[in-house]
């Protein structure tokens, strides 16, 4: 495991998640709601390829409390469509984790 990989697997084992909706983009090699210290969230849905395209612009609605989108910015060709998609889907005050190693 690499010395980045192990930096973040410890920052999400001190967090704790409490949310109504939260969407965790990318997510199906890796659920994030197993990677954290705790998890109290109603509605929990992973966002991943083929149906979901970070690349795309999407339709969004203001819905979701905590967006994790974890090691997935690397790949994107276009980072800022990507970045207007998931503000998209935040409440107001909502939050989006985003990580993207970029030195391995």
């Amino acid at each position: 495991m690499s010395f980045y990989r192990q930096q973040l697997e410890a920052w999400l084992a001190e967090l704790d998640v409490k949310a109504d909706t939260v969407y965790d983009i990318g997510g199906a090699q890796g659920n994030v709601k197993d990677r954290v210290k705790s998890w109290e969230v109603k509605n929990y849905r992973v966002l991943d390829l083929p149906i979901y395209d970070l690349n795309e612009p999407w339709q969004t609605t203001p819905e979701v409390d905590i967006i994790f989108c974890l090691e997935v910015f690397e790949y994107l060709i276009n980072p800022m469509e990507a970045m207007e998609n998931i503000s998209g889907l935040l409440k107001l005050g909502g939050k989006a984790y985003i990580t993207a190693p970029i030195v391995y």
